[in-house]
């Protein structure tokens, strides 16, 4: 997924956003990588 940023801020439509839903039945150790390009 690619979500522009400006002033610090997601840049989103008006009816946009972004959620997770976990539907795994068992308690596990997740890991999240984000990586940021910039100028």
């Amino acid at each position: 997924m690619t979500v522009p940023i400006a002033n610090g801020k997601l840049v989103l439509g008006t009816w946009q956003q972004i959620f997770h839903i976990d539907c795994d039945n068992k308690a596990r150790q997740k890991k999240v990588m984000i990586t940021i390009y910039g100028e």
